[in-house]
């Protein structure tokens, strides 16, 4: 008979494994290669657009990994992700060297399976656990020591494999981890977690999103999850600008955002913890106060002081509310359909994220970074009092239909 709590501990030893070597490749490849775009084609453009490919990467892939998991378990789901990444970034060497930027957005493209990756491996830790918000809580821990080491990497990458020509090495280094990484999840996730669960079905994209969205607590979760998520990337994008635009140094700067990605990921195992013990929908709902009180602060000032302590408060809103709308959004959808499910959802939130990112740019031309701050303060406390309205109406409307949804925020 097989012990579940075993084969856990083991499974969340290999996923700290391999978030750790994925965090930090990404936390090198993400300041380097708009770099390395504008560099080659002279355009600041173009040079974003190389993180945009990534970012739809990690969209399309995690559609394609979670049908990959449906049908031979977690481990050949996020071992491909590492294996498309480590081949992506391969390409960009040869794309560099001969001037071929198109084979440089292949490899931009193809690098995005190594988020999706990530995303997925997030949700394997829940698979068997009794408390999913500690398992969730440690996988962001080792997040934060990726995202901490893969920058501090960038000036020494090029010096680990002598005799390569500039920016080879680098490239060369990132690919082995993506492709250690992978192994490791091959060889060491083993039994998969998906198998000793009940098994998932595999339905398309359209069915599985539906499954989401019909689902009160899985619904609450999901527009929960992807508000976080989205308004945290549209108000980080846009600090540094509008510190720089405001007198602050490069290095001022870099402390305010270490900062913020600390408070992003250090409270996880705490986090976590709360979401067990007080359950998901009480944090999901702090996860959200907390980000209004961060738009809050963010509009009442220009200066590091201020916009630190507003992303500080941004990036705890965050941990409370991914982890937590993970925990809510998974719990909810019948065991089958899981994987796919949590596919779709991840696809959403990507694709929010890119949307919110977007729309940053031109809501701050038009009403400034205190207008942007102000915007997403309202979403939030939109998505945050949501439930309120719709307990309220039911009331007013009397009868059965008065009962709050299952798995509100509101639930206590």
């Amino acid at each position: 008979m097989t012990d579940i709590r075993l084969v856990q501990r083991r499974t969340l030893v290999v996923l700290l494994f391999s978030q750790v070597i994925g965090t930090i490749v990404l936390g090198v490849l993400g300041p380097v290669l708009p770099l390395l775009a504008e560099e080659m084609t002279g355009s600041q453009t173009l040079a974003g657009l190389s993180q945009a490919l990534i970012t739809s990467g990690a969209m399309v892939f995690t559609i394609v990994l979670a049908a990959l998991a449906v049908r031979h378990g977690r481990r050949a789901g996020i071992a491909t992700g590492s294996l498309v990444s480590g081949a992506g970034v391969l390409l960009i060497v040869p794309g560099y060297h001969l001037d071929v930027f198109p084979l440089v957005l292949v490899g931009c493209l193809l690098a995005g399976g190594g988020i999706a990756a990530g995303l997925q491996a997030r949700f394997a830790a829940t698979d068997l656990a009794e408390r999913p918000g500690r398992a969730l809580g440690v996988l962001q821990w080792a997040s934060l020591a990726g995202g901490v080491a893969g920058p501090l990497l960038i000036p020494l990458a090029d010096r680990i494999i002598p005799g390569l020509p500039p920016m080879t090495g680098m490239f060369v280094v990132t690919a082995a981890l993506f492709f250690l990484g992978a192994l490791i999840v091959a060889l060491g996730l083993r039994p998969d977690p998906l198998s000793l669960v009940a098994a998932p079905e595999r339905v398309p994209l359209r069915t599985a999103v539906r499954t989401v969205l019909t689902i009160p607590a899985a619904r609450h979760g999901l527009v929960a999850m992807v508000t976080v998520h989205a308004v945290m990337v549209a108000l980080m994008n846009m600090a540094g600008i509008h510190l720089h635009h405001h007198g602050a140094t490069l290095q001022v700067i870099g402390v305010v955002v270490s900062f913020h990605v600390a408070a992003m990921f250090l409270p996880g195992p705490l986090v976590g913890l709360l979401a067990d013990r007080l359950g998901p929908e009480r944090l999901l709902a702090a996860g959200l106060l907390l980000q209004v009180a961060a738009a809050a602060v963010l509009q009442s000032g220009d200066g590091p002081v201020v916009i630190g302590t507003g992303l500080v408060l941004l990036g705890a809103g965050w941990s409370a509310g991914f982890i937590a709308g993970s925990i809510v959004l998974t719990t909810a959808i019948p065991v089958p359909r899981r994987p796919m499910a949590q596919g779709a959802s991840d696809f959403l939130m990507q694709l929010t994220a890119a949307a919110g990112a977007l729309a940053a740019g031109t809501v701050v031309s038009l009403l400034g970074y205190a207008g942007l701050a102000r915007v997403a303060g309202v979403i939030v406390l939109a998505v945050l009092a949501g439930p309120y309205v719709v307990r309220l109406l039911r009331r007013r409307g009397g009868g059965a239909g008065a009962e709050e949804p299952e798995g509100s925020l509101t639930q206590r």
